[in-house]
C-alpha cells in the first residue's frame, strides 16, 4: 500500500509539472496512475486538466463531474464544466451550472462574476442586472466595482437597443451607464449621439464636457467634432 500510494503521489507530481508546461498526453498518462495517491480530489483535478490539454473533452467533463458530486469539491469541479460547456459554445448550459454554482455558494465572488459575465454575453441583461444588484447587497462584489459592470453593462444594453432602432431606451440606458461611470468613454460617447439626434444639444455637450474632464480620450475628441 505504501508503495502504491508513493507511485501514485508521484506520478500526481508529473502531472502537476506537465500541465503547466501544456504537455497535454503526458499530464493525462501521469494523472490516470495517479489514483493511488490517496487523494482523489487532486487526482480528479490533474485528470481533469490534463484530458483539457489532451483535447478530450469527455474524459474532462467526466473528471469534473466527479468533483461536482464532492461537497468540498463541488465549487472546483463547477468551475471546470463551466469553462469546458463555455468552450463548446453552450451558453445555456454554462449559465445553468453558474446559477448552481451560485446557489451553493450566493457570497463567492467568483460564483457571482462568473454568472454575471455569461448572462451578459447571452443579452440576458435583466437577469445579469439582477445577478449584481444581490450580489453586491450580498457584498460579494464591491459597491465600486458593481457601479462599473452595471455601467458595462448599460452600455451593451444600450449598443443592441440602438441597433434596433429603440433610441428612447438605448438614451436611457447609456445616459444612466455614463452617470455610473463617467469614465466610460462609449456611454458618453453614444449618450451625446442620441441626445443630438433627440434635439438636446447642450446636455450632449454636458455629457461630452464631464467625460472629457474625466478621461480625455480620443473617443470623446471624435464625438466632439461630430458634434461640432
Amino acid at each position: 500500500r505504501r508503495q502504491r500510494a508513493a507511485r501514485g503521489t508521484a506520478a500526481l507530481v508529473r502531472a502537476g509539472s506537465a500541465i503547466p508546461s501544456v504537455e497535454g498526453a503526458a499530464a493525462l498518462r501521469h494523472a490516470s496512475l495517479a489514483g493511488d495517491a490517496g487523494e482523489p480530489a487532486l487526482a480528479h483535478l490533474a485528470a481533469a486538466e490534463a484530458a483539457e490539454l489532451a483535447g478530450d473533452a469527455a474524459r474532462a467533463e467526466a473528471e469534473y463531474g466527479k468533483l461536482r458530486e464532492q461537497p468540498e469539491t463541488v465549487l472546483i469541479g463547477l468551475r471546470g464544466l463551466i469553462g469546458l460547456a463555455e468552450a463548446r459554445g453552450d451558453l445555456e448550459a454554462a449559465i445553468a451550472l453558474a446559477r448552481e454554482a451560485r446557489k451553493l455558494a450566493p457570497k463567492s465572488p467568483w460564483a457571482s462574476r462568473r454568472l454575471f459575465a455569461l448572462e451578459g454575453r447571452a443579452g440576458a441583461f435583466a437577469e445579469a442586472e439582477r445577478t449584481l444588484a444581490e450580489a453586491a447587497r450580498l457584498k460579494a462584489i464591491p459597491a465600486p466595482e458593481a457601479d462599473r459592470l452595471l455601467a458595462e453593462l448599460l452600455l451593451a444594453r444600450a449598443t443592441a437597443a440602438a441597433a434596433a432602432g429603440e433610441a428612447a431606451s438605448a438614451l436611457a440606458d447609456a445616459t444612466r451607464a455614463h452617470e455610473l461611470d463617467p469614465g466610460l468613454t462609449g456611454a458618453a460617447a453614444l449618450a451625446a449621439r442620441l441626445l443630438v439626434r433627440a434635439g438636446r444639444t447642450p446636455a450632449a455637450e454636458r455629457v461630452l464636457t464631464r467625460a472629457w474632464s474625466t478621461h480625455a480620450d480620443p473617443v470623446i475628441a471624435r464625438a466632439w467634432i461630430g458634434l461640432a
